[in-house]
């Protein structure tokens, strides 16, 4: 299982980006160290035939479904490498195809760190008053 680095969008912020990568990376060790990531990603997942099938391949599941042969994978005792020796590069879209994906956390990351706009700042004063 591999990691992933966002590629540029228009509608990508920096800030968005320094969000994503402050949590994607945390507790990365600092040099050339193994680092067994936490992350699971469709985008970067190999896995041999035997255990695939051992493990009853991808679950028709609405998302999910990589998270989910994973920990089949793991129940079975399957040698799961996690490294960032191989990253790919993945869509920065904040307008996903899949309604639970990437595209929706990058999405909820740009609204957390989204400056206020004049109406919401009108409606907090509002609601202050």
């Amino acid at each position: 299982m591999g990691t992933v680095r966002l590629m540029h969008h228009p509608v990508l912020l920096v800030a968005t980006v320094a969000r994503h990568n402050a949590r994607y990376f945390a507790g990365r060790p600092y040099g050339p160290r193994l680092w067994r990531h936490p992350h699971i990603h469709g985008a970067n997942l190999g896995v041999a035939a035997a255990p695939y099938l051992a493990a009853g391949g991808f679950p028709a599941l609405a998302h999910g479904e990589d998270r989910a042969l994973v920990a089949a994978l793991e129940r079975l005792s399957c040698r799961i490498l996690r490294t960032d020796e191989c990253p790919v590069r993945t869509s920065g879209r904040l307008d996903p195809r899949a309604p639970q994906g990437f595209g929706t956390f990058l999405r909820q990351l740009s609204i957390e760190i989204a400056p206020p706009t004049d109406a919401s700042r009108r409606r907090k004063r509002d609601i202050s008053s």
